[in-house]
């Protein structure tokens, strides 16, 4: 081992600063809980930086922080430990508090993250009767299967998981097959499977968009820490979204996001609009 990093994460808290970074601040909030100890300072000034909206994150005195223990070799690539901590507590009642209620009626985009199921499934059920767009990445809640996730989907737009991730709560062995298997879920909604350095694909009914992985090493740029890079993904997309993108453009600069994410050794490194637009220049000079 050659070093040691504290930095702020969490995954729902990593696509917040990534939206906040790319819409600007003061346009994206989120909604968790932290501890009664020193991580949620940390936390709470990062979130003041960066411009998130902090009025929905609660304190729970119980219980520590949600914390990540990361392992990251010389490629970059990584093995993550998770104690889910305060977020654990997450109940459907918070979103009857005035403060999260207030976020909720007036946001443009919804991302649910690594809650307990019965908190995504309230805030899932209450972002679709406004109409909001709805993106859901269970992440490892898929470890309880398939019967646990497929009751959600129905309420879901998007549906965001790594290639490992869908086989294993599809039961099959393909991508394809495990679409199938999404779709009878709900016919209405987009699979979106990041594929690592591979790049990323979005389904619907009809539509199949491939973004295929980018060559840093062509833009003299190499990998140093994957670690955080599907939270840029996810909180790019998002973003472009909210931008009034159509979901292939916000897919392309979702990939761009995550590949530029794994240049940066900080688990936030995300980038902000205008890094954004000069990293997708340095790919577009390639093939002019």
């Amino acid at each position: 081992m050659k070093r040691i990093l504290r930095v702020p994460g969490g995954k729902a808290a990593n696509v917040a600063v990534a939206m906040a970074r790319v819409l600007g601040p003061g346009r994206s909030a989120l909604v968790g809980a932290l501890g009664q100890d020193q991580i949620r300072e940390l936390q709470l000034e990062a979130f003041r930086r960066e411009g998130v909206d902090t009025r929905g994150v609660v304190t729970d005195p119980t219980v520590e922080s949600g914390q990540a223990y990361i392992l990251v070799d010389s490629k970059g690539q990584n093995v993550i430990s998770t104690y889910f901590g305060a977020n654990s507590s997450l109940k459907p009642q918070l979103l009857e508090t005035s403060a999260v209620k207030d976020i909720v009626e007036s946001v443009r985009f919804v991302v649910v993250m690594d809650t307990p199921l019965d908190f995504a499934e309230a805030l899932l059920r209450k972002a679709a009767l406004r109409g909001v767009p709805r993106l859901w990445a269970p992440g490892v809640r898929t470890l309880r299967g398939k019967k646990a996730v497929s009751g959600l989907l129905k309420h879901v737009d998007y549906f965001v998981l790594n290639e490992q991730e869908l086989l294993n709560i599809s039961g099959v062995s393909s991508i394809k097959e495990g679409f199938k298997v999404v779709l009878s879920n709900n016919p209405d909604l987009s699979l979106i499977v990041t594929l690592g350095k591979e790049g990323a694909l979005l389904l619907s009914k009809g539509v199949e968009v491939k973004e295929e992985g980018l060559n840093l090493s062509a833009v003299g740029m190499r990998a140093v820490n994957t670690v955080g890079c599907g939270d840029a993904f996810i909180g790019c997309f998002a973003a472009q979204t909210v931008l009034d993108k159509p979901p292939a453009e916000a897919l392309r600069l979702a990939n761009h996001a995550g590949a530029f994410k794994a240049t940066r050794l900080e688990t936030r490194g995300s980038p902000t609009a205008s890094e954004l637009a000069s990293f997708v220049s340095k790919f577009a000079s390639l093939g002019s």
